[in-house]
C-alpha cells in the first residue's frame, strides 16, 4: 500500500521541518514512561547481539531511544527531520542530532555499530535506497534494527474501519511479502 502521486522530497522535509506530520512534535516528547520502557525493552534484544559501541538512530522522534541506549554504554547519535525534536534532543539529552537525510548526514564518514529505526521505513521517500544508505553507514560486522508494521497485510475488507492512512508523512505501508521481495534482491 503507497500513497500515490506521492509528494516530491522537498514537501516531505517541509511537512517534518514545520511540524505538520500527523502526529505532532510534543506528542513525541510527552509520554515519557512508556517510551523509555519501550527503549529498555528493544535494548534487551539488541544487547544480545552488540553489546556496546557507536549506534545511530533515523528518526529519533525525542531521542529517548537513545538517551536509555547511552545508558547500556553505546555512543550515541541521531537524525531527526523535525526541528522541534532535533532542538529538543540536542539541547535537552545532550545528544549529538542533525535534522538532515542520512545521505548528507554531517556525521560525515563515521560508520556505526548499530543503526536503529522504528516505524520510520514508511516515512522513506524511496526505502530501497535508503537501505543502501543505511548499509553504507554500517562498520564491519554492524547491525541494522528496524520495526515497521505491516498495514499492508490488513484485509482490503477493513479499510472502511481506517479513517485515516497517516498521510501526508507515511509514505509505503508494507505487508510480509512485499518487504522480503524489496528487500531481499538488494
Amino acid at each position: 500500500v503507497f500513497i500515490s502521486p506521492r509528494p516530491t522530497f522537498v514537501e516531505i522535509l517541509n511537512l517534518y521541518s514545520h511540524n505538520q506530520t500527523h502526529i505532532s512534535a510534543e506528542s513525541h516528547i510527552s509520554g515519557v514512561v512508556i517510551k523509555r520502557l519501550y527503549a529498555k525493552h528493544n535494548l534487551r534484544i539488541i544487547k544480545k547481539f552488540k553489546k556496546n559501541g557507536s549506534m545511530l538512530e533515523i528518526g529519533a522522534g525525542a531521542g529517548y531511544f537513545l538517551n536509555e541506549a547511552r545508558k547500556e554504554g553505546f555512543k550515541v547519535y541521531a537524525i531527526e527531520l523535525n526541528n522541534i525534536q532535533a532542538d529538543f534532543i540536542r539541547s535537552k539529552l545532550g545528544i549529538p542530532c542533525e535534522e538532515s537525510p542520512l545521505d548528507v548526514s554531517l556525521f560525515n564518514e563515521k560508520k556505526f555499530d548499530v543503526i536503529y529505526h522504528c516505524d520510520v521505513i514508511s516515512h522513506f521517500y524511496d526505502p530501497i535506497s535508503e537501505f543502501q544508505k543505511i548499509n553504507d553507514k554500517l562498520k564491519k560486522n554492524g547491525i541494522v534494527v528496524f520495526e515497521t508494521g505491516n498495514f499492508g497485510d490488513v484485509k482490503e475488507e477493513y479499510y472502511r474501519f481506517i479513517t485515516k492512512f497517516q498521510f501526508p508523512d507515511h509514505l509505503f505501508f508494507f505487508c510480509e511479502n512485499s518487504f522480503l521481495s524489496c528487500f531481499m534482491n538488494m
